[in-house]
């Protein structure tokens, strides 16, 4: 329940350094959606760089959310689940020592 959303964009997040890695250092234009050789006229470093850089800052924002929704997923989890044991015992011990 909580390691599924965790586990998930971990994975994706690691997927988009790969791909970052392959396509701004190791220069793989085949990897770029709708990239040509014959059509492209610019400079394929700066291409290269844009790409890669566009997709290592979406990997670093999918990992900070992972870390993001995972602490918070288990904040409010412990939370109601306090609520809930308190309500459930805490109430009742209470109104134990109130009959007597």
């Amino acid at each position: 329940m909580l390691v599924g959303g965790v586990v998930t964009c971990v994975l994706v997040s690691l997927m988009l350094f790969f791909f970052s890695n392959l396509i701004w250092k190791k220069k793989k234009f085949s990897l770029i959606a709708g990239y040509s050789e014959h059509t492209f006229k610019g400079d394929k470093d700066k291409l290269a760089g844009a790409v890669g850089f566009f997709l290592m800052t979406a990997g670093f924002f999918d990992s900070y959310s992972s870390v993001c929704i995972g602490i918070s997923r288990f904040h409010w989890r412990s939370y109601f689940l306090n609520q809930y044991y308190c309500r459930n015992h805490c109430l009742s011990d209470i109104h134990k020592s109130i009959k007597k």
